[in-house]
């Protein structure tokens, strides 16, 4: 039962992977230029492009997205400028107390209005 839904999930994530692949492409702006900040020169940012692959064609940017995606890496963010994973692991503690902390409200609220 369990093994039957684990592959039935596979086109799933399959479709989430191209998805996500294509809307980070399609998404207007230039990820090179923001990483190099708003003084940086043509020079500079063609660097970036080639180290962060921008300069390869798609289907090679996908294919390397997705081995870095099986190998745990989630790439860099575009806002802090460090790992994605690293911001995951400072941030996730505080969302899972926010979350706990709404469930356990909305659960001590629902229940007494349930029962009334």
């Amino acid at each position: 039962m369990v093994r039957r839904r684990l592959v039935a999930a596979v086109p799933g994530l399959a479709g989430v992977i191209v998805v996500a692949f294509l809307l980070n492409r399609v998404l207007p702006g230039d990820p090179a230029a923001y990483f190099a900040g708003p003084a940086a020169t043509k020079q500079a940012i063609e660097e970036i492009r080639v180290k962060l692959g921008l300069d390869r064609s798609w289907p090679e940017q996908f294919v390397r997205y997705r081995g870095d995606l099986v190998r745990g890496d989630l790439g860099r963010s575009i806002t802090t400028g460090q790992p994605v994973l690293t911001d995951l692991t400072t941030r996730l503690p505080a969302s899972l107390e926010l979350t706990i902390s709404g469930l356990m409200f909305a659960v001590a609220v629902a229940l007494p209005l349930g029962v009334l």
